[in-house]
């Protein structure tokens, strides 16, 4: 067993394995600091009874003896110290920035852990720091360029307390692209995004809310969130609070509309015929599928939108590769 002293890789060794304390690793500067606590728990859990069955992945830090770098495995060193253990297994390497920003970058994308500020962060560093192009970028995520732009705009338009919010999943990123389309100096992000957040907006009523925002002066948009208080009197009927069960589901459902808008931006920047890679059963199946999840969700619907435009777009390729 090694001592709570040791320090590994000085010697530019590559691969040691050893157990380091918990209090001596310390976040990757690229890593947010929101944690899904869900997963976490269930990590913790897996970990009581199984034990660490992977070892994080570190690298000494700087000249800061003793002290390392966490590149892969955040979520284990969080829950070996949830559980009030004093050791990690880790495997040291020494290795240069740029092979520590690439181990990272891999590590965070194999776990699809990743925030939307994170994702950022990384597009940004590929594209200033490793030359790539926004394309080639985007198609490590399995995205395209509009997205890559969107993700940017996140870090470049959007107020610094906002982001926090959006890494804390407090925000949701396509939310926040329509927030990032106003100001960042004058405060008008937080305004509206107390607004939405209050009387629980959907994105194209925030969209539609900043619409209006852009264009009002003070008066009208004093005016403007006086309107929805009207709409919503202090006597009127609160907001249900939600259960854990259905918060877990709310968000599920909003995870799942994010992901056929991400399927239906795909459709539009593919440059092939969606019959040719797109098969009929496939898209019958999804189409049924989402029919059949509005009509149990009923007035819980927030919008159908992504979806109706979904089966518009893929409607004319899958009837094409049925006639095939």
């Amino acid at each position: 067993m090694v001592g709570a002293g040791f320090s590994a890789g000085n010697d530019g060794s590559q691969g040691v394995l050893c157990p380091l304390p918990a209090r001596s690793l310390y976040d990757h500067p690229l890593r947010s600091g929101f944690y899904d606590q869900a997963h976490l728990e269930g990590l913790v859990e897996s970990i009581k009874v199984y034990g660490l069955l992977e070892p994080a992945l570190v690298r000494p830090r700087g000249d800061k003896a003793g002290e390392y770098e966490i590149l892969a495995g955040h979520y284990r060193v969080r829950a070996i110290r949830r559980l009030r253990r004093s050791m990690v297994m880790c495997r040291v390497t020494a290795c240069d920035d740029h092979t520590a920003k690439m181990i990272f970058y891999t590590s965070r994308l194999l776990t699809k852990g990743l925030t939307a500020i994170e994702e950022a962060l990384i597009l940004r560093e590929m594209i200033i720091g490793q030359s790539l192009s926004m394309g080639a970028a985007g198609s490590l995520f399995g995205h395209g360029k509009s997205w890559v732009s969107r993700r940017l705009k996140l870090l470049a338009a959007l107020e610094p307390g906002l982001q926090d919010e959006v890494s804390r999943g407090l925000v949701v990123p396509r939310v926040a692209v329509e927030l990032a389309r106003l100001s960042r100096d004058n405060g008008d992000q937080t305004r509206v995004l107390t607004i939405a957040k209050k009387f629980h907006l959907n994105k194209e009523e925030v969209r539609e809310l900043v619409n209006q925002w852009l264009t009002a002066d003070e008066a009208e948009k004093v005016s403007l969130a006086q309107s929805f208080r009207n709409h919503c009197p202090a006597g009127g009927p609160k907001p249900k609070t939600l259960s854990a069960r259905e918060a877990q589901a709310r968000q599920q459902l909003r995870s799942c509309k994010e992901t056929l808008d991400d399927l239906l931006e795909l459709i539009v920047e593919s440059s092939s015929p969606i019959a040719g890679w797109w098969p009929w059963l496939a898209w019958r199946k999804l189409m049924i599928s989402y029919e059949d999840l509005a009509a149990q969700l009923g007035p819980l619907a927030e919008s159908r939108e992504g979806g109706a435009s979904l089966g518009m777009a893929a409607s004319g390729g899958a009837q094409e590769a049925k006639r095939v």
